[in-house]
């Protein structure tokens, strides 16, 4: 497992930080670093349920865990996050062959599989984003949601509570004959709080599709979520920022063949997403308020 850390410096405000490949501090829009040799290994300790607060600032670490996945065949891999840290959101990084099935989070750590189809062997990389020196609990609500018979586009959404806030999210599906196009956020309107997620699907049978929300609460923090209307990025590419005052945590996308959904290994501020299908491709971000 890679830990890698980002030092925050905003005198008087509450800083967080975020997890990428090892151990990150990413706050005030550092980029990330790693350092570490990958964890192919796919257990993982498990993940904490409350945070320990400490005199120092509050931040966001980034772990990451790696697999590599043989021509035509699975692999998986779980980023898990330390003791006393809040694990809040993830990510993926792989080649663009490859599936992904699996993005979730899970009592051990932020959960990645994918299927390679492609004919060369494909590194898979899981992004767990944890979140220190942050009073409160981060809790998963799941889903599960039928796909009718006579839908190929459909999809359902996954809550939080009344006053918790939605930090990260994602989904699980167990067949061939499905992929998640969209996978983020929901709007805020109508005092909507979660995430949302969309699959295609081939044939006509019904398929169970899963949707995971990871909701903080008692941190006393806002959020705010941002949906450009253009990605500001090459075909195929989405880079999104959040805005000066606020700290990046989570990101989702829109487009066919995501394989790339993480926080930009050089801006702590942006997400990056990468697909197949480059007319379609966007990405949506949660940006937490610094008081």
């Amino acid at each position: 497992m890679i830990k890698k850390m980002i030092p925050l410096v905003i005198a008087g405000a509450l800083l967080l930080s975020v997890l990428t490949c090892g151990t990150q501090t990413t706050g005030s829009n550092s980029p990330a670093t790693e350092t570490g040799a990958p964890d192919t290994t796919a257990g993982a300790s498990p993940a904490p349920t409350g945070s320990t607060v400490t005199s120092g600032p509050p931040f966001i670490e980034q772990v990451s865990a790696q697999v590599d996945i043989p021509a035509a065949g699975s692999g998986a891999a779980i980023a898990a996050c330390p003791a006393g840290s809040l694990l809040v959101s993830g990510g993926f990084s792989t080649g663009e062959n490859v599936r992904i099935d699996k993005s979730m989070p899970t009592s051990a750590g932020w959960s990645v599989e994918g299927q390679n189809t492609g004919v060369d062997a494909q590194p898979l990389l899981a992004y767990a984003y944890c979140l220190h020196n942050v009073p409160g609990a981060a809790k998963i609500v799941s889903v599960d949601y039928t796909m009718r018979a006579n839908e190929t586009y459909d999809g359902a959404f996954a809550y939080c509570q009344s006053g918790d806030l939605i930090t990260g999210g994602g989904y699980a599906i167990n067949v061939d004959g499905m992929e998640v196009y969209n996978s983020g956020p929901l709007l805020v309107e109508n005092g909507q709080n979660g995430w949302n997620i969309m699959a295609q699907k081939n044939g006509n049978e019904e398929l169970v599709l899963s949707i995971y929300a990871v909701c903080l609460s008692g941190s006393g923090l806002t959020n705010k979520r941002i949906f450009p209307e253009s990605s500001g990025g090459d075909a195929g590419d989405s880079l999104v920022n959040c805005p000066p005052g606020t700290l990046l945590v989570a990101g989702g996308y829109d487009g066919t063949g995501t394989h790339i959904n993480r926080i930009s290994p050089s801006d702590a501020s942006a997400w990056e997403v990468s697909s197949r299908d480059g007319d379609e491709t966007m990405s949506h971000v949660i940006c937490l308020n610094l008081p």
